[in-house]
């Protein structure tokens, strides 16, 4: 169902969503102290703070984009052009290592499975999953569980767990007993799976247990204010179908978009959940390049009327709101970086 806002005329804005931005108060003065970045110094300058605590990525993300929630699994699903009907859930491949006495998540991205993969591993996994729902492989990193009832599970977003104890993280539930055992269930099919066996002798991570996330009813696609939505990203390209924006790939600088665009860049999510500094400082001054300077020249010339800033980090949220108009303010100085410091 398409939204009738989506298609109405509006200012040219962009809203940036920047996961992985902020940084620990303490340890911000010595990741930016030289980094020679004036365009994003002047965004952040010219333009209105405001930093808040947030709970996870996932409601962050949501609130950026003026939803009341982000439903991974059901939008991943309109992505893949699949039905939604009923209770859905994101239970994803992962792999998990030992690091001391705990067992911590990786990056999913880096396990590539493959078509031929997924399929093998869904195949011996479905069964067990059976008492919980039906498990469907809609790409080879991305499953999804149709549950068999509805249920009050929470979950921990899969972005916000990399890098931690998973242990932790487990999902909270009504039926959390069921979930723990098939869990551990699965994790023992999966210790001696012959994907996996294939995998550990070209050098490649296995995958070792799955998680559970993305849970949530679809938001109403009546309250849009998307004209194009921008984002490698299939629980982004499938909100966009939802709602009656353009889907877009994330492009690799800026360029102009008629009415109100939303863009989801990762570029240092990555580097910060690994607390990477060398990586984030060049993921940011590729950014300031790429985004933050031609966001300001789009600003001067009227290309753009407003232009958002949405980050994150370290459980806070900035968001940074900078109008045309705003350039004129020559009493509001480029901002320091440690800005993006998150407070304590």
């Amino acid at each position: 169902m398409a939204s009738s806002l989506a298609n109405s005329p509006r200012p040219p804005a962009l809203h940036l969503l920047l996961p992985g931005l902020l940084w620990p108060a303490k340890a911000i003065n010595d990741l930016v102290y030289d980094l020679p970045l004036p365009a994003l110094s002047w965004l952040l300058g010219k333009g209105q703070c405001h930093y808040q605590p947030i709970s996870d990525s996932l409601s962050w993300q949501a609130a950026a984009a003026g939803i009341p929630s982000l439903p991974a699994a059901a939008l991943r699903r309109i992505a893949a052009g699949r039905p939604t009907e009923g209770d859905w859930l994101c239970l994803d491949p992962i792999s998990l290592r030992v690091e001391r006495t705990q067992l911590v998540l990786e990056d999913p991205s880096a396990l590539n499975l493959s078509p031929d993969e997924s399929a093998a591993l869904l195949a011996d996994l479905a069964p067990l999953l059976a008492e919980l729902g039906e498990l469907h492989a809609d790409q080879p990193g991305e499953w999804h569980l149709h549950l068999a009832n509805s249920s009050n599970i929470r979950t921990t977003p899969l972005a916000d767990a990399i890098g931690l104890n998973a242990d932790q993280l487990m999902p909270q539930a009504d039926n959390v007993r069921s979930w723990r055992r098939i869990l551990n269930e699965a994790q023992m099919i999966l210790h001696t799976h012959p994907v996996n066996t294939a995998r550990s002798q070209r050098g490649l991570a296995p995958v070792n247990s799955l998680w559970p996330w993305g849970e949530g009813q679809l938001p109403s696609p009546a309250n849009s204010a998307w004209t194009s939505i921008q984002a490698d990203s299939n629980m982004w390209q499938g909100l966009a179908s939802h709602i009656g924006a353009a889907a877009q790939p994330l492009p690799a600088e800026f360029n102009a978009q008629p009415g109100s665009t939303l863009v989801l860049h990762h570029a240092l999510a990555t580097a910060t959940q690994q607390v990477d500094a060398l990586s984030w400082r060049q993921a940011i001054l590729t950014l300031e390049n790429t985004w933050f300077a031609p966001l300001v020249a789009a600003l001067q010339d009227g290309r753009l009327n407003e232009v958002v800033l949405h980050g994150h980090g370290s459980g806070h949220a900035l968001t940074a709101t900078i109008n045309r108009s705003d350039r004129l303010r020559f009493w509001r100085k480029p901002a320091p970086l440690t800005a993006l410091g998150a407070p304590a």
